[in-house]
């Protein structure tokens, strides 16, 4: 019973990767998420007393617009900011003071989390060491969770809940017995129920897969215990909060009934009506592969604001290129036995994700104005990737084969790095994340930006490599700007690192408690009835059945 180091250490670096992005609470977003955060520290769901100004052309909203998934995991780090802040007079209503870059560490905290988690889950599905930490690596940063990493926004929170309820499922169909398991397991489902509504509509996917192993889940008093705490507590938020902020236990932020607001929402019939392929297949088609503005006709459709009709949008292949290496490895796990059905699952979790957005009536706000809210739902082509990994970069014998999948996994990996960096430095700046820099002005930015705005096509595809690489050119700026947490950086550092060890503190805690019956009885401290001649084991080989007479 160790605590394993490795795994500590990997998600510290990981942790400390993320927090160094930290530069307090930049957008519309995360400042409503953070006074969420306040106002359930006060035990209230009123955002008014608590909401920091607004960036420019934004209104402040009276009551909560997003469900509390992010505000319940940011509360203890809050809690700790303001015990900090206090010996240092900060005012916990400035976006960038103190409190509220420490409240953002639980977004950090939380992507290096469920980041670790992917690697164990590829190594639960047959990869190898050293492809499960490549995997993890070029997740952190090689696609947006470099960014949103930073932020006090829901995808890093969602990408935790899918995470958690990955392994611990994929852990339990391995007959793992560990409690924590089951623990991980109803955390995941809860936090769900609190986060957007691509989570929530997708949540039957795994509570179906939750019911296939449900004797191993709940078959024992303290599995049933471990498993059902963490799920009644959140699901009892998730009630309590409804009620309390929307009017009904199962209202939407709208106010309306949650079945009422999802059919009105992403269901509409008289589009569907006039052209069903086109309104569903342009929109699948635009979150996927766009490199331009949202055509005129789905614009209006689903009233996009007019500031947002001329920016670039980059769809989720064209935001992360690496996902088309994913495909390659998804191809061939659909076809695994041991991990088709997994495989498969997820990717229907990423299209009916994808498909929401395709199809849903009104737009995020500018600061959200991105793919962003179907990044939890892209594991399975994570996995892919990791596959691919395994496969065709460390196993396969050196031939031309190689070399040019080699030469194309290093050209779809710079691509992506650099969007990545390019969408780390737009999010430290105050608004969008994958969009062009047009966004900035459209906000409120010196109207000079527009100049940087690419056509589509191939321009706009390699227009953030370009960006970033005229911004080498001043290494200190690039640095202050992809990293405004290194002032910061040993107080990030000291809060991290005890809290990466209450995760193995707690499951040793569980793991003592199941074993301390066994040692108990091996070093003969616990009293047991002698065995019946029904309980007696059979003799090993070579031993005699003192049972039976002996044979003359």
């Amino acid at each position: 019973m160790k605590i394993p180091w490795r795994q500590y250490l990997l998600w510290l670096v990981l942790a400390l990767w993320f927090a160094l992005g930290v530069s307090g609470l930049p957008t519309n977003v995360e400042r409503e998420n953070y006074a969420q955060t306040r106002a359930l520290a006060h035990g209230t769901t009123n955002l008014a007393p608590y909401l920091a100004p607004p960036n420019a052309g934004a209104a402040n909203p009276a009551t909560a617009r997003r469900r509390p998934g992010v505000a319940v995991c940011a509360l203890p780090f809050y809690v700790l900011g303001r015990v900090i802040g206090r010996t240092q007079n900060d005012d916990p209503a400035h976006p960038r003071g103190l409190a509220a870059q420490v409240t953002s560490l639980a977004a950090a905290a939380a992507a290096a989390t469920a980041v670790l988690l992917l690697g164990l889950c590829g190594w639960s599905l047959g990869l190898r060491t050293r492809s499960s930490i490549a995997m993890a690596f070029l997740i952190a940063a090689a696609s947006p969770v470099w960014a949103y990493g930073a932020r006090l926004a829901s995808p890093a929170f969602g990408l935790l809940a899918i995470s958690l309820m990955l392994y611990a499922l994929l852990r339990i169909e391995a007959k793992d017995r560990r409690v924590s398991l089951r623990f991980l397991l109803g955390a995941g489902l809860g936090l769900s129920l609190l986060l957007g509504d691509e989570q929530f509509v997708t949540l039957p996917l795994f509570l179906l897969w939750t019911l296939a192993h449900v004797r191993r889940i709940v078959g024992r008093p303290g599995y049933a215990l471990a498993f059902l705490l963490p799920l009644s507590i959140l699901g009892l938020l998730f009630a309590w909060y409804n009620e309390t902020a929307w009017g009904g236990w199962w209202n939407a932020p709208s106010g309306a009934p949650l079945w009422t607001y999802l059919r009105g929402e992403y269901w509409s019939p008289a589009l569907l009506a006039q052209s069903t392929s086109r309104y569903v297949w342009s929109g699948l088609h635009f979150f996927l592969f766009s490199d331009g503005p949202m055509p005129m006709s789905m614009a209006l459709a689903r009233e996009l604001p007019a500031p947002l009709r001329e920016v670039i949008f980059y769809g989720v292949f064209i935001w992360c290129p690496l996902l088309f290496v994913g495909v390659l490895g998804a191809w061939a796990l659909l076809r695994d036995p041991d991990a088709g059905g997994t495989t498969r699952l997820l990717l229907i979790a990423f299209f009916i994700a994808v498909g929401m957005r395709a199809v849903a009536r009104t737009v995020t706000p500018i600061s959200g104005y991105d793919a962003g809210d179907t990044l939890p739902f892209w594991i399975a082509w994570w996995m892919g990737l990791g596959f691919f990994a395994e496969v065709h970069l460390f196993s396969m014998r050196v031939g031309l084969i190689r070399l040019i999948l080699l030469a194309g996994f290093l050209f779809v990996a710079t691509i992506s790095l650099a969007n990545a960096a390019h969408e780390a430095v737009l999010s430290r700046v105050g608004e969008p994340t994958n969009i062009s820099p047009l966004g900035l002005a459209a906000a409120g930015a010196p109207n000079s930006l527009k100049s940087l705005l690419p056509g589509g096509g191939r321009d706009a595809f390699f227009q953030p490599l370009k960006q970033v690489a005229s911004w080498t050119a001043s290494p200190p700026k690039l640095i202050a700007a992809l990293w405004p947490g290194l002032n910061h950086w040993l107080l990030f550092l000291l809060i991290l690192a005890p809290i990466g060890l209450i995760p193995p503190a707690v499951g040793l805690l569980f793991r003592w408690h199941l074993t301390r019956g066994a040692v108990e009885e091996a070093e003969g401290k616990v009293d047991r009835p002698p065995a019946t001649e029904e309980q007696k084991p059979p003799p090993a080989a070579g031993e005699a059945d003192d049972t039976k007479p002996a044979e003359s």
